[in-house]
């Protein structure tokens, strides 16, 4: 079977690994590589070679591809601004009023390569912040660029890639990728897709919504019908009972705190997915149609 799915590149977050590993290597050679401080004395040398070296590093990459200059600077700017936006420390007042600052100073490409020629210690600063959001799980970064959606018109001008690399984290998961994950794991997929449900009812409520609810109707009406012809079992009747005497986000709650309940709404995607003939479909539906549960259709 082939399923459908929709797929988008990956391309700047392979980049951005590169050029991570560039940057921690000049790290590592003044003893850096571990965490970067600006406060600690006893590296303030070392600190201070790695900037200017840093700071030669794009000064010869300028001379010798300024497109590729431009390209780096701009990315690392765009991730900049993500990362302190969203930062949580003590120092993200510093670091917030600092970047409000570069921001009053920065309203394009051209005039963040003024400031950089102003103010060549921003490389620095830029490297520093760009390795800490590089550093942040896939979903973390989901969570980070749709808290972020404000910035887009402000990003776009400074990194027009800023859309497509957007779009590789906060595109919508689908029931057609559900299918898919089976289509190329097999049962393995199950794993994969609780923790893509466990994460999206961390950061992002829209999607996981739209993921469960379909889920949450299809195994309540299969395991209806099951249950009718006496093919239950006392866990799946547990299930089931939630599903009937709970209001939609108590039943949510309860299955994403439980392997068991998430398991069980999954296999049985999968069994309406690629098991179940139509005949059956059909005598689930109609079945169903006898007993319809309001709250599951106002959800649908």
């Amino acid at each position: 079977m082939e399923v459908r799915k929709v797929t988008v590149t990956h391309f700047f977050d392979d980049l951005r690994d590169e050029y991570e590993n560039i940057f921690m290597k000049l790290q590592k050679k003044y003893g850096l590589d571990e965490e970067v401080e600006y406060d600690d004395s006893e590296k303030e040398e070392e600190y201070q070679q790695y900037s200017e070296e840093l700071t030669i590093m794009f000064q010869n990459l300028k001379k010798s591809n300024y497109k590729l200059y431009v390209f780096v600077l701009t990315l690392l700017y765009h991730d900049y601004i993500l990362g302190v936006s969203n930062k949580k420390d003590p120092l993200h007042d510093v670091l917030e009023e600092h970047m409000n600052h570069v921001r009053s100073n920065v309203d394009d490409v051209e005039s963040l390569l003024e400031y950089l020629e102003e103010n060549p210690d921003f490389y620095t600063d830029l490297v520093e912040e760009f390795i800490e959001f590089n550093e942040n799980t896939y979903f973390e970064k989901r969570k980070i660029y749709l808290k972020a959606k404000d910035e887009d018109s402000y990003l776009l001008k400074i990194f027009p890639q800023h859309i497509i690399d957007k779009l590789y984290y906060v595109i919508t998961y689908t029931e057609e990728d559900l299918k898919s994950y089976f289509v190329e794991e097999g049962m393995s997929a199950v794993g994969v897709i609780i923790s893509l449900l466990q994460n999206l009812y961390k950061v992002d409520k829209d999607n996981f919504n739209k993921l469960i609810e379909p889920l949450i109707y299809k195994y309540y009406k299969n395991f209806r019908y099951k249950k009718d012809i006496n093919e239950s079992d006392q866990d799946n009747d547990e299930l089931l009972s939630l599903i009937e005497n709970k209001d939609i986000e108590q039943i949510k709650k309860e299955i994403i705190g439980s392997i068991d309940f998430l398991e069980y709404i999954i296999l049985e995607f999968y069994n309406d997915s690629f098991v179940y003939d139509e005949e059956r479909k059909n005598k689930v539906e109609k079945e169903y149609s006898k007993h319809k549960i309001k709250k599951l259709e106002e959800m649908m």
